[in-house]
């Protein structure tokens, strides 16, 4: 700040804000300092400021497992192909240490992905064994939620205290489905 003749304060110390943040400042003040006859004040500001989360580096996909149970049957063929891969490398030799060892990596990948195959993830369906009592249970169930729905309706337009449906049956048949679940 500045003192002209007329002992009027002028702003010399500003707070740059960038335009899209203008609207993100609430307050700014200009406060006086412990010298009297400086000519800059301490400017205070208040500002809504959100941090921008981290950015998070790309997720490297891991390799697929290969299924190594067929590893005894086929590994004749595994160890041909492998030294045909592996001289066709050497052929072409790098200079840097890191990228022979890549091409190593990749080829016996490659070769092992060939030959033996990837692993076939199989879930079990917990309702398998019982499924004939299943497809049963399943049309009762949806009937009955579809008819306690159109009962809660009518159930609003009746006075306290008056029932029209319970639950029970849709509770019997869940609990059945249940117990199939869990033997």
């Amino acid at each position: 700040m500045d003192a002209s003749p007329i002992q009027q304060w002028h702003m010399l110390d500003y707070v740059i804000v960038r335009q899209r943040d203008h609207k993100d400042v609430h307050i700014t003040r200009c406060m006086r300092g412990a010298e009297c006859w400086s000519d800059h004040r301490l400017i205070r500001s208040k500002m809504n400021l959100q941090l921008a989360d981290k950015k998070q580096p790309a997720r490297v996909k891991p390799p697929r497992k290969l299924n190594i149970s067929l590893l005894p049957a086929a590994s004749v063929i595994f160890q041909q192909k492998l030294t045909e891969a592996l001289g066709e490398d050497s052929a072409t030799a790098n200079t840097n240490a890191e990228e022979e060892w890549c091409t190593f990596e990749n080829s016996i990948y490659t070769v092992a992905a060939d030959t033996l195959g990837f692993v076939k993830r199989s879930r079990r369906d917990w309702f398998d064994p019982d499924i004939s009592k299943l497809l049963d249970m399943l049309p009762k169930k949806h009937h009955e939620h579809l008819a306690d729905k159109t009962c809660q309706k009518k159930e609003r337009s009746l006075p306290a205290g008056k029932t029209v449906c319970s639950l029970n049956k849709l509770n019997n048949v869940q609990s059945r489905l249940r117990q199939m679940k869990n033997a």
